[in-house]
């Protein structure tokens, strides 16, 4: 009997190299972001957040720079001084990792790659370099919990390949009236 996914990683071993190194990438990417500038004297030390404006941006519907009929990160860099001029001190993203869109990026295929539709790599270093220029902090959106179907421990996962079969919470299929129902643990 076919088996259904809850989409959620069942935990992180320890001794499990390319997990580790992954995540810590992960989170010190989103540490070296959030870092990006000195705000005042009163918002730079540990607590800055508590004082500080936050304008969050879901990056799909906020500007098109292409024409493409999708926001990017060009299209925010472009007026990232209208949202300084508010009194902004940190811009948080929703999720801009390489993704399939199913979930509207957070179905995460690539926690180290931006999505195409969004631009590039460059580009996001282009974002984080003005938003530092005017005295804001960028703030990513990091989903661990949750990955695409195109994510290389999925597919691992799904082929039974170890230690990635553990990864996943994997639960067998209901059958009600002949129709199959997904598990609702």
């Amino acid at each position: 009997m076919k088996k259904l996914l809850t989409y959620k990683i069942k935990h992180i071993g320890e001794n499990n190299r390319e997990i580790v190194s992954m995540l810590r990438a992960s989170i010190f990417i989103t540490a070296l972001v959030a870092l990006t500038s000195s705000i005042s004297d009163a918002k730079t030390g540990k607590n800055w957040y508590k004082n500080s404006l936050v304008y969050q941006i879901y990056p799909r519907s906020f500007k098109d720079s292409n024409g493409d009929g999708i926001g990017d990160l060009n299209g925010i860099t472009s007026k990232l001084e209208h949202i300084a001029d508010i009194g902004a001190d940190a811009l948080w993203l929703s999720p801009i990792y390489s993704s399939p869109q199913g979930d509207f990026g957070y179905d995460i295929a690539n926690y180290t790659g931006i999505d195409k539709d969004y631009g590039t790599l460059a580009d996001f270093d282009e974002l984080v370099t003005k938003a530092k220029s005017l005295g804001m902090k960028v703030i990513l959106d990091f989903v661990p919990n949750h990955s695409s179907h195109e994510h290389e421990w999925f597919k691992k996962s799904v082929r039974r390949i170890k230690p990635y079969d553990e990864y996943y919470v994997w639960r067998d299929a209901k059958m009600v009236n002949g129709t199959r129902r997904p598990p609702n643990n």
